[in-house]
């Protein structure tokens, strides 16, 4: 997993594009691993960034089948995003 900058929001970029559980998996380690990392409260403080965000890609198929679908954060990912001041979005991208 790569982490890269853009405006105010990290993106969580993952081999496992589309796989949601997987990125929600990788995010909740990386989170985890710098939890007492001084790098995103950095970041956070940096000049012109208003907030940070955890960014997850989702690639929907199945639009024609299942108009509506839902996803959903566990408390553990919730907990430690919410510690560090970072939020959490989801992109859909087109069917």
């Amino acid at each position: 997993m790569t982490i890269t900058g853009y405006y105010n929001f990290i993106c969580m970029v993952s081999p496992e594009f589309g796989n949601l559980r997987k990125q929600i998996k990788d995010a909740v380690a990386f989170l985890k691993d710098n939890n007492n990392s001084k790098q995103l409260s950095i970041l956070a403080k940096y000049p012109g960034v208003e907030g940070l965000d955890l960014d997850f890609g989702v690639n929907r198929k199945d639009c024609d089948k299942f108009p509506v679908k839902w996803y959903n954060f566990p408390p553990d990912l919730l907990r430690l995003a919410g510690n560090l001041g970072i939020g959490l979005e989801i992109t859909f991208y087109p069917c």
